[in-house]
């Protein structure tokens, strides 16, 4: 009887951890799609694109740019970026203030309140800078750029990014539960 009870709880444990596979059809599945908090993620690190075209490659693909509201999904990046990929970089996320200077809005269209890490020293007071990047080898401060390439392109504001998207079937777990 005990056996049965612990194989039971055993796979009703495993039958609501999430895979990569619960992330959007058409996603590469690889090394850069990552699943953390019933989010998918997919670092886009050795793609770099200006702000609009990062923005329209998600959203194209049915995610946004990372939403960073929270503390969590910060250290998170920073771990990926740095130790999984080695890449200490400065990434787009979904953040700008394009409609309204000085009133930020996520890429799902909430407004920025509670969580933020703004760099003590931004360039934010620029009208023209209106997209956020995230600086990973600076504990995940943000600051601001232009969103696209100014001069004709002669010019460029490109970045890596990093997409997210929202997995199916509830919590996201890369661990089976303890029995």
């Amino acid at each position: 009887m005990l056996q049965f009870i612990l194989s039971t709880v055993f796979l009703i444990g495993f039958g609501s951890a999430q895979t990569i596979d619960d992330c959007p059809a058409g996603i590469i599945r690889d090394k850069y799609l990552t699943l953390h908090g019933g989010n998918c993620f997919e670092f886009l690190v050795d793609w770099p694109a200006d702000y609009n075209t990062a923005s329209e490659d998600c959203g194209a693909r049915g995610g946004t740019l990372v939403l960073v509201n929270n503390k969590d999904i910060s250290d998170y990046l920073i771990d990926q970026l740095i130790y999984e990929y080695g890449k200490a970089s400065k990434v787009w996320i979904g953040l700008n203030d394009k409609a309204k200077e000085g009133t930020y809005v996520w890429e799902d269209g909430t407004p920025l309140s509670g969580y933020s890490n703004w760099a003590p020293t931004r360039n934010g007071t620029s009208a023209n800078h209106d997209c956020v990047f995230f600086d990973a080898s600076k504990q995940g401060f943000w600051d601001e750029d232009f969103c696209e390439d100014q001069l004709f392109g002669f010019i460029e504001h490109k970045r890596p990014y990093v997409c997210q998207y929202r997995a199916r079937n509830g919590r996201a777990t890369t661990t089976p539960p303890p029995l």
